[in-house]
């Protein structure tokens, strides 16, 4: 194999540094194919004695034993070969990402890989060129190391994406290179002899095209190496379900590629799994490179960049995530988990009974079709004057201590913002019919008592189930009020549930026996995949747009939400600014007013000199009740 031999595989290449000596004799020798060279130089060395009870180990773990071949030369050289088959020079950082996807096939320790890429900064080429130099080279290695035998038969790829024409991208390159001139002549040598015909290789290697859509069947085939391009785009059910199975059969490498988005999904999960692997195990999974990394080595990619920059700002959304690689998981879904911890956590176990004298109130997402019944109830709890300063100090140093914003809290206070509604029970009911769940639900709320207001779904059910839990309902302390999901009605629930969240008013009770049960956990599961969606001006919280995905939990909460402002604001809905939620404002009570007119006036001040501290006296001055003024 001249062509080899003169232009790109020297036999000292693949030599361990402590035999170089020996590599110009070892030139001399007759000629041999590439996997020949490689295999001799192994068989050449002289073995040492392996310790008693020595284990060797290598970076990344094997399920193949090499024995005392190292395998790091084969891998190192691989990562040669690709660069001089496909005269494509990779960058440094697309070479640290290409050289572990090698090693993990090399290995075959079935691992799964990570990598976020600034866009445009060559993700594609990179995976293209990798697929490329395994689908020539492991059938020919496969031959001379059993260890390799896995890919005698050829190397099998399947290239997936959320739709065919972003598939079509890593295909179209690996087209490219495998009918390049420069791999042609590799092909071409006669010592090799492999035909190429439509991402098809005569040794048995291929590569098959898929679309990783919802709706998309494509169950059914084996793969060594699964590249997922636009990974942040593939919904869970689909990467586990469908494309995972396919690397079992070969305990495949499943390589992510992807850029952040403002949802949760499985590739954001899956790369927190690889950042955990570094923490404790030292062990690179995960390969991250934003446009500074890029623009080191591509000028003009720099310059564009810094155009962007000027057009859009380097604080706008797009820029950081499609460049900066943040994911904006606060723009997109209901909640993150930080916030949950942060707002809405309580280390208590649910309430296994009722207190004496305290209020509840509920709310009813009642099941269609699939869905469960769910029933939430909420025990209300008045914060003291000293408690509701203590908030207002709190959203201070998130506002970064801006007058502006405390003072407009202070303006649309209501009732209802004194209270901290906690969780203290859930009831879920499916398969029954409704009739069937109204008058267990009504026993229940009868039972318990205390449930002040019940805020019942009456979307597309007709009056019948509101009807009916109202009239058993009747004559007892509970009202019962229907809730009809329209836009503004879907708008109101996401206003009251972030106004909620932002005075740390929801709570949710996460002790070790709570987080145990199933009703917590499916909470929980729902809460945190929950997204805001707009339409028209109008937000909703609701389930992502996925097979299987549900919210009878989410929307059983919002509805209590809804019923503790229905009845501690005696059926008026107010809503205040909050910093989660841009938009909506509700009308403001105007006694509250005398509250910073006082402080104003014990002070001396005018109203935009008064600091917070002002505001904080005016507050425990234990003349004032500020309960009194919110109605």
């Amino acid at each position: 194999m001249e062509f080899i031999h003169n232009n790109l595989y020297p036999r000292a290449t693949f030599l361990p540094k402590q035999q170089e000596t020996e590599s110009k004799t070892v030139e001399k020798a007759p000629e041999k194919d590439l996997a020949e060279i490689i295999a001799s130089t192994y068989a050449e060395e002289e073995e040492e004695p392996e310790e008693e009870g020595e284990e060797k180990e290598y970076s990344f773990g094997s399920i193949v034993e090499w024995g005392e071949i190292d395998p790091t030369p084969i891998i190192d050289n691989l990562v040669k070969v690709m660069i001089e088959m496909t005269g494509v020079k990779l960058y440094p950082y697309q070479l640290t990402f290409a050289r572990r996807v090698i090693e993990s096939v090399v290995l075959n320790d079935g691992d799964e890989i990570t990598a976020l890429y600034s866009r445009q900064s060559g993700k594609s080429e990179t995976i293209a060129n990798v697929v490329v130099v395994l689908m020539v080279m492991l059938p020919l290695l496969a031959t001379h190391f059993k260890q390799l035998e896995l890919y005698k038969n050829g190397f099998f790829v399947g290239l997936f994406a959320p739709i065919d024409a972003q598939s079509k991208i890593i295909g179209d390159r690996v087209n490219a290179r495998l009918s390049g001139e420069i791999t042609q002549e590799f092909l071409n040598d006669p010592d090799l002899n492999i035909v190429y015909t439509s991402l098809k290789l005569s040794n048995g290697s291929f590569a098959k095209i898929h679309t990783a859509a919802p709706q998309s069947k494509i169950e059914g085939h084996s793969y060594h190496l699964i590249v997922v391009d636009e990974a942040q785009h593939v919904v869970e059910e689909k990467m586990v379900r469908s494309i995972h199975p396919q690397a079992a059969a070969f305990n495949g490498t499943i390589a992510k590629m992807g850029t952040p988005t403002d949802q949760n999904c499985e590739f954001y999960e899956a790369i927190k799994r690889n950042l955990a692997l570094i923490s404790t195990s030292k062990k690179r999974n995960h390969f991250e490179f934003n446009y500074k990394t890029v623009q080191k080595y591509n000028k003009r990619y720099g310059i564009f960049v810094k155009k962007e920059i000027e057009r859009y700002g380097i604080d706008n959304d797009y820029f950081r995530m499609s460049y900066g690689l943040e994911w904006l998981l606060d723009q997109g879904m209901c909640i993150t988990e930080k916030e949950f911890q942060k707002r809405m956590r309580v280390p208590h176990g649910l309430e296994n009974m009722r207190i004496d004298g305290a209020l509840y109130v509920a709310g009813l997402d009642l099941g269609k079709k699939q869905d469960s019944t769910v029933l939430t109830i909420l025990k209300l709890q008045k914060r003291t004057n000293d408690e509701f300063v203590k908030l207002l100090d709190s959203i201070a140093k998130e506002e970064k201590e801006d007058l502006h914003f405390i003072q407009e809290d202070l303006k649309s206070v209501t009732e209802a913002d004194y209270y901290v509604k906690e969780v203290v029970q859930w009831y879920e009911y499916h398969k029954d019919n409704w009739q069937a769940q109204i008058i267990n639900l009504s026993s229940v709320i009868k039972d318990h008592g205390g449930i002040l207001t019940v805020a019942v779904d009456a979307t597309g059910t007709g009056d019948m189930p509101y009807e009916t839990l109202n009239s058993r309902l009747n004559y007892t302390e509970t009202e019962v009020i229907p809730v009809q999901f329209s836009q503004k009605m879907n708008h109101t629930l996401a206003q009251i549930f972030y106004k909620n969240l932002n005075h740390k008013a929801v709570k949710i009770p996460s002790g070790q026996g709570a987080k145990t049960s199933r009703r917590w956990k499916k909470f929980h599961s729902q809460l945190l995949s929950a997204i805001k969606v707009w339409k028209n001006n109008y937000m909703q919280i609701t389930h992502p747009q996925v097979k299987g995905a549900k919210d009878d939990y989410v929307q059983s909460l919002l509805l209590a939400l809804y019923a503790a402002e229905y009845y501690l604001n005696s059926g008026n809905i107010h809503i205040s600014r909050n910093m989660f939620f841009s938009g909506g404002g509700g009308e403001e009570t105007t006694q509250i007013d005398d509250i910073i007119q006082t402080a104003k006036f014990s002070t001396g001040e005018k109203e935009d000199n008064m600091s917070i501290s002002d505001i904080r006296k005016a507050l425990h001055n234990q003349t004032l009740n500020v309960a009194q003024f919110s109605k």
